[in-house]
């Protein structure tokens, strides 16, 4: 978060110069360094986060893992491809679920998901109340995912559903922005 905010101070820092002095190339030169700064930042920040990776774990502890939604390391959480077979899969196995509806051009679903949901504190309670994380990814459009929205009446992404423990229980739909109190509430309440 510190990252893209200093992000956008040095975006606007640039802007200033140009607006500033518009006619001098000494400003555009400088606003154009700031410019290549300013996006520098996110970007190797996000190289960084690659290069750091989890170390490979044996095939048998992936599909163990992935079975139940949840990371047998420490690195963080295995998220599910949705579909309507495995969210019935895991509602009749007794399992609470966590359903995301998200998108790869939609900025509030990644600011969630790194703020929010990838948080220690997070992760840690869906790990613990043995949660089947399912990840709908709606950046193509995905006809099955939009039917499935608007059975829950929504339009779009962000979404997040988290569905009990207990058959039959209707579904858990929390607000498009996330906080981790709300969300270690949501867990808390829909893992009984």
């Amino acid at each position: 978060m510190a990252l893209l905010l200093t992000c956008f101070l040095v975006l606007a820092i640039a802007g200033w110069a140009l607006g500033r002095w518009p006619a001098k190339w000494a400003s555009r030169i400088a606003a154009l360094a700031l410019i290549a700064l300013g996006l520098a930042i996110p970007l190797s920040q996000t190289r960084d986060a690659a290069r750091a990776g989890t170390p490979d774990q044996s095939n048998a502890m992936q599909q163990d893992a992935a079975q139940s939604g949840l990371s047998t390391s420490g690195a963080g959480l295995i998220w599910q491809p949705y579909s309507q077979q495995a969210l019935d899969a895991a509602r009749a196995s007794g399992h609470p679920v966590f359903l995301d509806f998200t998108a790869a051009w939609c900025l509030s679903c990644q600011f969630n998901e790194r703020a929010v949901l990838r948080s220690s504190d997070v992760e840690s309670a869906l790990r613990a109340h043995n949660f089947v994380l399912l990840k709908a990814d709606w950046t193509n459009g995905d006809p099955e995912i939009t039917k499935k929205l608007a059975s829950l009446g929504r339009a779009g992404v962000p979404t997040y559903v988290l569905y009990p423990a207990t058959a039959g229980s209707a579904p858990d739909v929390l607000p498009e922005l996330l906080t981790k109190g709300l969300v270690l509430a949501a867990i808390e309440r829909d893992a009984k």
